[in-house]
């Protein structure tokens, strides 16, 4: 079912804009390789080690803050790529992560 929802969605995306299904917009997944944006400047985040982050496990109790702060840079760096490279190039230039952790 979930597959149906992104095949939906991004073929919105992809309609003509006098389709009445059309819509503007990005989709990003949480296991997307930067690389497959094609975008000289995006942020810093190798793929292996992304795979890794994502693995984690969801929970309810505080986890380790570096981790956390990982996280938020691999979820930054992804959806900066997708609106960058689907929504609008003039967003600017490479922006940097909101935490000094790396990835």
């Amino acid at each position: 079912m979930r597959a149906l929802r992104k095949r939906q969605v991004i073929g919105s995306y992809k309609a003509p804009a006098d389709d009445t299904n059309h819509r503007k917009g990005a989709y990003w997944g949480i296991r997307a390789d930067l690389a497959d944006y094609h975008l000289d400047d995006a942020l810093l985040a190798p793929h292996e080690r992304t795979l890794a982050l994502v693995a984690t496990p969801p929970r309810l109790k505080r986890m380790d803050d570096t981790l956390q702060e990982q996280l938020v840079n691999w979820g930054y760096a992804v959806c900066d790529a997708a609106l960058r490279k689907h929504v609008s190039d003039r967003l600017g230039p490479k922006p940097k992560f909101p935490y000094a952790v790396s990835i």
